[in-house]
């Protein structure tokens, strides 16, 4: 097994090659190798990671049990039925309860009426670092001419965010669906 290992290290060392600047190989090439510092340690390697952009459509980590990277909490601090003539704008403030800091994130939101009924969608994002612990204001919109006056509440349904410094895994990106509680990272080239 060790063998197949070797040998994976050796073909992804051709690979990469063709792949990127010297820093980017060489990034690539200490991961590789502490992954096989720890198959000689202890027989098991860390999860793969799409780290590498030939493959990082391909494979992404499905983590539906891990709510550590279900970080973002949204509290409803104002909304506005008048904000623009067509729709409601309800703000949001945004807190990072994570212990490492996030450079981007973005959410989906659902505007519902008095029965439950979904009547608008609306997605924003913000373009900052969030260290852990601190919070943002998010404004976001829904609604038109004929629904603006039937929305009676709204809540983020998902969202995603890149984190400064990637998982032990390799991976940046974590996605969060908040109504099923499923978590999956990736790997995205920022």
């Amino acid at each position: 097994m060790k063998k197949f290992f070797i040998v994976i290290a050796a073909l992804s060392c051709a690979i990469l090659a063709g792949c990127g600047g010297n820093d980017d190989i060489s990034a690539r090439l200490d991961s590789i190798e502490q992954r096989l510092s720890a198959l000689e340690e202890n027989g098991t390697t860390a999860p793969t990671s799409t780290a590498n952009p030939a493959n990082a459509a391909a494979k992404s980590t499905d983590m539906a049990d891990n709510k550590d990277l279900n970080v973002l909490s949204f509290e409803l601090i104002s909304t506005d039925p008048d904000a623009t003539t067509s729709s409601v704008k309800h703000t949001y403030k945004v807190t990072n309860n994570g212990n490492a800091p996030l450079e981007y994130m973005s959410v989906d939101f659902a505007y519902y009426d008095a029965d439950g009924n979904a009547l608008d969608t609306d997605g924003r994002y913000k373009d900052i670092v969030i260290e852990p612990g601190k919070s943002v204001n998010m404004d976001s919109y829904g609604g038109d001419e004929t629904t603006k006056a039937n929305i009676a509440s709204s809540k983020a349904t998902s969202y995603y965010y890149y984190l400064v410094t990637p998982l032990a895994d390799g991976n940046n990106k974590v996605d969060v669906n908040c109504e099923t509680g499923k978590v999956k990272t990736s790997y995205s080239e920022r």
